[in-house]
């Protein structure tokens, strides 16, 4: 009912052949060179989001297919940068029930993409698929914590203090990666 299909049809057809590519360069790094461009892309990604939210409603179909592009790229590279398809999706005009549903579609068919390339590389053993279900079942209770502390807070300083975090945690990622840890 809500799902944009148009919309989640042209940002999945222009995401796709560059998350491939993102996700296939991603195999060749090191595990430091890995750390390191993951801390960068969640710092850069804090004004990128705070640009495409500028532009709600106002991203055309030409910007929409280009942002999905990039957007295809980066995800399949990286991790946390789901953050650009939300607004991605915001500056295209979507609102509410939209964006999480068209989110959730493009986001499985991505993740899907993703994980068969890492598969396909050997960068995804079971160790790993294990290690994913545990933290995934680790994450649910501070998810319903979260949710009951952020309906305390504006919505500004919530995303502010989100931002504080992603910018930290990129940090610490470029540090570890230049220690090699």
């Amino acid at each position: 009912k809500f799902f944009d299909g148009p919309r989640a049809l042209l940002i999945t057809l222009c995401a796709l052949p560059f998350c491939f590519i993102g996700a296939y360069l991603y195999t060749l790094l090191s595990g430091g060179h890995v750390a390191m461009l993951i801390g960068i892309v969640l710092i850069f990604l804090v004004p990128v989001r705070r640009i495409l939210t500028r532009l709600r409603g106002h991203l055309p179909n030409k910007g929409v297919a280009a942002a999905g592009a990039a957007y295809g790229l980066l995800v399949g590279g990286t991790t946390g940068s789901g953050v650009v398809l939300l607004s991605i999706l915001l500056a295209a005009g979507l609102q509410g029930p939209a964006v999480i549903a068209t989110d959730a579609g493009i986001s499985i068919v991505i993740g899907a993409v993703k994980t068969l390339v890492f598969q396909s590389t050997g960068m995804l053993p079971l160790s790993s698929w294990i290690m994913a279900a545990v933290i995934g079942v680790a994450a649910l209770p501070g998810a319903f914590i979260a949710k009951r502390l952020a309906r305390h807070l504006s919505l500004k300083v919530h995303t502010a203090i989100l931002d504080a975090v992603v910018i930290v945690g990129g940090a610490i990622l470029i540090v570890q990666g230049f220690s090699g840890s």
